[in-house]
């Protein structure tokens, strides 16, 4: 009997080592499957994420794209009619001369005559084509002296290095400041308008604030987007081209059948190029690409920057009845191919300044008209 115990107590010691083995088991591989199920989860959300970073910098950089042809074409509604094409704007901002022609053509100031391999612009001393980085560092030295002491104007967050990478954030940071104060902060018309004086956060509240006085009470009209999770005006607003439609037709209603273009008949590329048309008939350059603003997300300093020029020409089409700004242009524009002409032929300078003096009274004349239409 005492031997038959024994055994069945062994028995049983084996039986509760038998099944604490088999708990343990399956305990280790609950504790496997649970690892691999974590691991796929968090590969999952590690590929998640990596996608949605990959998808965000690619939003990134169409975006960057798009404003590089928006600013490009806006320096080239500057530049071009002076004879100074942009075709390469990385590549041309090195030099550091360009930029400073884009603030003397802002200016509404004749071009610089060119004298021995120097121009001086706003009583900056540049060599035209330089040749050596230290030339080039030397422009980009002068182009800040003048906009900082003369102009006034904030450039803290930019890199002037000649580094590949500086030159891009150069570019598109330097013509954004500049674009805050001679187009978003200017008083369309208004030939006092100092850019040293804009306050870009609220000039960006008047910008809006115009645009949604303007589209008020065409039906159909949205500014901003419902279905957008994150409704951005700038971004989203404009895309089917109803809003250009109505600050076209607000501001001069002869321009545009607005019943027409706001049906749904019609398709938002061909509202968009109508109101292209109908812009650069008044003076407003061909900034944007239809395709770019008819996307869902377009960027946002592109439309901002055209909506400005917009706003600007359509206020001084109705205001002053005629584009005295472009008009002064002209005659600038005209005094400096007398000037270059002068140069190539050998002639004294004398007579190409005073062409230059006489573009110049020109100019003051037709700012001393617009005073006087204000007024």
């Amino acid at each position: 009997a005492a031997s038959a115990a024994a055994k069945k107590a062994a028995a049983d010691a084996l039986h509760a080592q038998l099944v604490v083995a088999e708990k343990s088991a399956a305990l280790k591989m609950m504790a496997r499957r649970a690892s691999v199920e974590k691991a796929s989860v968090e590969a999952e959300l590690m590929a998640k994420l990596e996608a949605e970073a990959e998808a965000a910098k690619h939003m990134q950089d169409l975006k960057l794209e798009v404003q590089l042809k928006t600013f490009s074409r806006w320096w080239n509604s500057y530049l071009s009619p002076r004879g100074v094409p942009i075709t390469d704007l990385y590549e041309q901002i090195r030099a550091g001369v360009v930029s400073l022609k884009l603030l003397e053509a802002l200016e509404g100031l004749p071009a610089a005559p060119m004298m021995n391999g120097s121009l001086e612009i706003m009583d900056a001393a540049v060599v035209a084509k330089p040749t050596t980085k230290e030339e080039q560092k030397d422009n980009l030295r002068a182009l800040l002296k003048v906009l900082t002491t003369v102009k006034n104007i904030n450039l803290d967050s930019l890199d002037f290095s000649v580094s590949p990478t500086g030159h891009i954030k150069l570019t598109h940071g330097l013509t954004w400041e500049l674009i805050k104060s001679y187009e978003i902060g200017a008083l369309a018309g208004n030939p006092m308008h100092d850019p040293a004086a804009s306050d870009f956060k609220q000039d960006a509240v008047d910008l809006l604030q115009w645009v949604e006085e303007s589209v008020a009470g065409y039906e159909g009209v949205r500014l901003y987007d419902p279905l957008t999770a994150n409704p951005t005006p700038w971004e989203s607003g404009f895309s089917d081209g109803r809003v250009f439609v109505a600050l076209i037709h607000k501001m001069s209603p002869g321009m545009l059948d607005a019943s027409a273009m706001l049906s749904d008949k019609t398709a938002a590329a061909g509202r968009l190029r109508a109101c292209f048309d109908a812009a650069e008939a008044i003076g407003v350059p061909r900034l944007l690409d239809v395709e770019d603003v008819a996307s869902s997300e377009m960027d946002e300093r592109s439309v901002m920057t055209y909506v400005a020029m917009l706003r600007n020409a359509l206020l001084e089409k109705a205001f002053l009845g005629a584009p005295t700004k472009k008009l002064a242009a002209m005659a600038i524009i005209e005094a400096s191919a007398d000037l270059a002409a002068a140069e190539k032929a050998g002639e004294s300078l004398a007579a190409a300044k005073g062409a230059m003096a006489m573009a110049e009274e020109a100019r003051a004349k037709t700012e001393a008209d617009r005073v006087a239409c204000e007024k």
